[in-house]
């Protein structure tokens, strides 16, 4: 049975750049992250760790994660929270790594004000619907 409900960050304009970068990924990519999504999803929190997913170092970093999944010599790491509210996992930005970095380089950033945004206004989340 799940723990996590699995949900993304809605612009104003009500795009989902997580559906954005999914959709852009190859299809082995794809269901590694759907696989991905249904064994985090029923694992307690504390199981959350290295090389499934890990939160971010850094204090101005605290309590985002990153979601870990490799194909094709290429490190996906899509960044997130748990919230709004119990029982969810909000994905903020899709991200990969490059050279031991983001890409895009801003991904830690823009997710620390996704996540401003959504708790400002709950409302600018939506569901995910992988797979």
């Amino acid at each position: 049975m799940p723990l996590w409900e699995f949900f993304g960050y809605r612009t104003a304009a009500g795009r989902s750049p997580l559906d954005d970068w999914y959709e852009q990924l190859p299809r082995k990519a794809q269901t590694k992250f759907d696989a991905r999504l249904l064994e985090l999803g029923t694992w307690p929190r504390h199981r959350w760790v290295r090389p499934y997913a890990h939160h971010l170092a850094g204090d101005q970093y605290h309590g985002i994660y990153e979601v870990r999944f490799e194909v094709f010599n290429v490190v996906h790491r899509p960044l997130g929270y748990f919230g709004p509210g119990t029982g969810r996992f909000t994905f903020l930005i899709g991200a990969t790594e490059r050279g031991g970095d983001f890409d895009p380089r801003n991904a830690p950033d823009t997710a620390v004000e996704n996540r401003r945004i959504i708790n400002a206004d709950p409302s600018r989340i939506v569901e995910c619907e992988f797979g």
